[in-house]
């Protein structure tokens, strides 16, 4: 197993860290190798902090919706956007359907939470354990001056 597949399976949650054969960092080969499942992780992380925060932004929208139909009688025409087709409907069976995509919404920020954290855990230790003075500095040169804020170590 290389070091990606070593990556994939640790950063996927699949069955927590795997063993397998440790990377070289006293070599060039070593030291690429190393450089790249760190940036493959970064580069996870930062997908999912983005993924996170659209589903923030999503939830707000269904939260006004949800918010905005509640004092609403039940009878009321409300009309919903279903697959690209506008539907008539009555708010009793759109808000429903509103806050159930809403709490769904809710539950994947979580899990993505977590599993963010996890993967941010990773890093720390996977940083830690090759970080021998040059692997931060070769990391930053590879970065545009403005995305260095989004690295934590």
């Amino acid at each position: 197993m290389n070091g990606d597949q070593k990556f994939t399976k640790m950063a996927s949650g699949g069955g927590g860290k795997t063993e397998g054969p440790q990377l070289d960092p006293s070599s060039k080969e070593g030291k690429e190798e190393i450089l790249r499942v760190f940036q493959d992780m970064t580069k996870q992380r930062d997908a999912m902090q983005d993924k996170i925060s659209e589903l923030l932004v999503q939830y707000s929208e269904y939260k006004r919706v949800s918010d905005t139909l509640e004092p609403m009688e039940k009878d009321r025409k409300a009309w919903h956007l279903v697959n690209s087709v506008l539907v008539e409907r009555n708010v009793g069976e759109v808000l429903p359907v509103v806050t159930a995509n809403r709490d769904g919404i809710q539950q994947l920020q979580a899990t993505l939470t977590e599993r963010l954290k996890k993967l941010q855990a990773e890093i720390k230790e996977f940083s830690t354990k090759y970080n021998g003075g040059w692997f931060y500095d070769q990391w930053y040169r590879l970065l545009p001056p403005s995305s260095l804020i989004y690295c934590s170590h």
